[in-house]
């Protein structure tokens, strides 16, 4: 997931018009405690980005603990932006983490779906299908547009 996560991020990024630093990339792990120390390394110097984009939420939670040890306002400051929409979290970190949401039900369902249709078939399940579901962004309050370009 991570490395199709990052495609998008830079395809995105693209699309919009918008250059992607290569210092401010970092792959880093899926926990709280990677994600506080790459941002504490990332967001403690005098360049640092406007916003930071994550691979998951609890990543983006790092994120947030390291912006309020630094002393950095999100989303005045800063805006961070997690993914998976985590249950239990996203919406009760300060701020509310804006993230994007992965439609666990519908994903299920198709998986489910197509287990189904290969066992009534007599066949294989065909490894190559692939289904893309959407990912709906739920805007919360860890993203502000940067107040200068």
């Amino acid at each position: 997931a991570a490395s199709a996560r990052g495609r998008g991020f830079g395809d995105g990024m693209r699309v919009a018009g918008l250059a992607v630093r290569p210092q401010w990339r970092l792959r880093v792990g899926w926990q709280i405690d990677e994600g506080y120390a790459a941002a504490l390394a990332l967001l403690d110097t005098a360049d640092r980005p406007s916003g930071v984009v994550c691979a998951n939420d609890r990543v983006a939670a790092g994120v947030l603990l390291a912006a309020a040890r630094l002393g950095i306002a999100v989303p005045e400051e800063l805006s961070v932006v997690g993914y998976d929409d985590q249950d239990q979290m996203a919406a009760h970190l300060v701020p509310a983490l804006t993230t994007v949401a992965l439609p666990h039900h519908a994903m299920g369902a198709a998986a489910v779906r197509l287990l189904l249709d290969a066992a009534e078939a007599g066949g294989e399940v065909d490894t190559a299908w692939a289904l893309r579901l959407p990912c709906p962004v739920v805007e919360r309050d860890s993203v502000r547009p940067p107040s200068s370009p």
